[in-house]
């Protein structure tokens, strides 16, 4: 039996149980899984890593076709992670996509590669990335500055920011544009 997805994607489809960076590495590669691409942190032991290889490479010689099987295992490696450090899964991971979100450059007209912080590979890019990193940290620390003088709504505008990262950081796959609407009130209350 196939589980209940809980972020509103069809009832029939398999839901996968992969950590979201395989997940996206297996949606958008349109490859085979490639568990060199993936960052040290992802992995918690030796032991981690090499079970992770061993499915990536069933999945690689499968036709690349999560199966049930493999989805299984990749949720046993998951809730493993989960048990051994519920601290970094259930309180940093979510305070860390709030910060991104909130301070990740707002590029997404631009052709800028996904490590838009990785100056070495695409300097002008970076760079441009970087200033736009540094303007929304300016808009947040002017907005905080302005609460200091307590205008009209501060209270709503502060409850609204407070009760909207809140939410953020409960959702599985969040992206940037998803803090825009705070933007406005942040103008306001920087002026």
């Amino acid at each position: 039996m196939k589980s209940r997805p809980r972020l509103g994607e069809l009832g029939q489809e398999l839901v996968p149980g992969l950590r979201l960076h395989l997940r996206y590495l297996l949606e958008c590669a349109g490859g085979p899984l490639d568990v060199g691409k993936l960052p040290s942190r992802a992995f918690d032991s030796p032991a981690q890593y090499a079970e992770t290889s061993t499915l990536a490479e069933e999945y690689n010689n499968g036709g690349q076709v999560l199966t049930p099987e493999i989805d299984r295992r990749f949720a046993r490696l998951a809730a493993e992670r989960v048990a051994s450090h519920p601290i970094r899964y259930y309180l940093w991971l979510p305070l860390g996509r709030v910060a991104d979100m909130w301070l990740r450059p707002r590029v997404e007209r631009t052709y800028d590669d996904l490590d838009w912080w990785n100056y070495a590979a695409h300097p002008s890019e970076s760079r441009l990335s970087w200033a736009c990193v540094a303007l929304n940290a300016l808009y947040l620390l002017l907005g905080i500055a302005g609460l200091w003088l307590r205008p009209r709504f501060a209270g709503w505008m502060l409850a609204y920011f407070t009760l909207r990262s809140c939410l953020l950081a409960t959702i599985e796959a969040p992206e940037a544009r998803y803090t825009l609407e705070c933007f406005p009130m942040l103008f306001v209350l920087a002026e």
